[in-house]
């Protein structure tokens, strides 16, 4: 499966730095290439704009909420310059529990609010609980009420409950239920998915057709984590990026190495 860049050895890239506007390589637009020695040191990073292979920006993000984030290995390093491409609309992230998915696209993500890039974030995930768990029964309240307990990633990366609650009443933070997403039309905003691997090729192309003017569409997702059948056997997310790959306004990053913590990274070991 495609996963938006390449390795290569520096001595099968000389001719690239000699003509670096011609695509020697055969890259899509957008994908990576990874350049390393004899001894498997990453010795340079490119990327093909469609135009020629260009260097990356995976330099620090900063906000007020999260501080300084900084990549933490090579793919993150991908993944931050990705989303830093003005010119790509839809981004995806892909990788294992605690590779930093969220909050790399999050702390960009509030980064460019802070900045008035846009005037909220939209945030949408298919509410499906946990495959072979008990729903916990109905949830009283409002819309708002009932799909809290799917934001609580948000609050987790943004310093708490309150820090959420206070982006929600400032109408900088924006929770959807996917069910509710047809027909809107969503403008100066940056829509947010997260569990995208829970969601239909149909699902998704509703999703990218909200996008109008000054808007983006980020996603992130767990090939590792469907939650329904239905989804492992006809992956949405999988045929977009099969179909979306090369793409100009589309951007895709995987991401590899589990980085939350020493014991978060026991879970590989169950595999």
């Amino acid at each position: 499966m495609y996963t938006g860049y390449r390795e290569v050895q520096a001595s099968e890239a000389y001719e690239l730095y000699q003509h670096p506007e011609d695509n020697i390589l055969g890259l899509l637009a957008n994908e990576y290439l990874i350049v390393k020695d004899e001894n498997d040191n990453v010795v340079d990073i490119k990327k093909w704009d469609g135009y020629g292979y260009c260097g990356i920006d995976s330099s620090g993000v900063t906000s007020h909420f999260l501080g300084t984030l900084k990549a933490r290995n090579l793919e993150q390093k991908l993944a931050i310059d990705m989303l830093r491409d003005p010119e790509t609309k839809v981004k995806f992230i892909d990788g294992p529990a605690g590779s930093g998915k969220d909050v790399l696209m999050l702390s960009y993500a509030i980064h460019l609010l802070e900045r008035g890039k846009f005037e909220k974030i939209v945030f949408v995930r298919n509410n499906i609980q946990v495959k072979d768990t008990n729903p916990i029964g109905y949830l009283p309240g409002s819309q708002d009420d009932k799909l809290r307990p799917y934001a609580m990633l948000l609050a987790d990366h943004l310093g708490g409950i309150d820090a959420l609650e206070r982006m929600i009443t400032s109408e900088r933070l924006e929770l959807c239920h996917l069910g509710l997403m047809r027909g809107r039309s969503i403008r100066n905003s940056l829509i947010y998915v997260s569990e995208g691997q829970n969601l239909s090729l149909d699902h998704l192309k509703m999703l990218i057709t909200r996008v109008d003017d000054n808007s983006e569409l980020w996603l992130n997702f767990d090939l590792a984590q469907f939650d329904m059948k239905i989804f492992e056997t006809n992956s949405g997310v999988r045929q977009a990026i099969d179909r979306l790959k090369g793409n100009p306004l589309f951007g895709y990053v995987r991401l590899q190495k589990i980085e939350r913590s020493a014991v978060a990274q026991l879970a590989g070991l169950l595999d």
